[in-house]
């Protein structure tokens, strides 16, 4: 009696790996670019949270709060101590406007360079309307957002 043949051929084998070749190709940097996302999306959370207590000091107050006030402390503080955060400054160009820019650390992927080259600035403007946050690289600025869109929550696109 004959044996039967038992395993793979070469070719079967080869198909195998170039299929999952494929398939890596496609799935490393998509993965890149959400680790990324994510890494910028901690930030933007913590400095949108950040809105109503501005907002409240701002209304209370009738001026953007002070850069040495409890409330930016602590905002300084929480922010900073975020794992993807190296710096944070806080700029008050008015009594209705606010800066807040965010240094973020290297953010890996396709993003390459010095922390400096990816900073996420978000500027409250207050007015009788209420609170208006802009965090897009047309923001008005001085040190305007230089994290690339693709990164950016959708409210942050320019």
């Amino acid at each position: 009696m004959k044996k039967a043949q038992q395993g793979f051929t070469l070719i079967e084998l080869m198909i195998v790996v170039a299929i999952i070749g494929i398939l890596a190709a496609v799935a490393i940097p998509a993965y890149q670019d959400y680790t990324i996302r994510a890494k910028v999306a901690e930030p933007v959370g913590a400095a949108a949270a950040a809105k109503a207590t501005i907002y409240e000091s701002y209304v209370a107050e009738g001026e953007m709060p002070a850069v040495t006030d409890g409330i930016m402390t602590q905002l300084d503080t929480a922010l900073t101590a975020l794992p993807t955060v190296s710096a944070v400054t806080i700029t008050r160009r008015s009594d209705d406007v606010m800066d807040v820019e965010i240094t973020l650390d290297d953010l890996g992927g396709s993003i390459t360079g010095a922390a400096s080259d990816s900073r996420l600035t978000f500027s409250y403007s207050g007015s009788t309307n209420g609170l208006t946050v802009s965090c897009s690289s047309g923001s008005g600025a001085a040190n305007a957002t230089t994290v690339a869109d693709q990164y950016l929550p959708s409210s942050c696109r320019s």
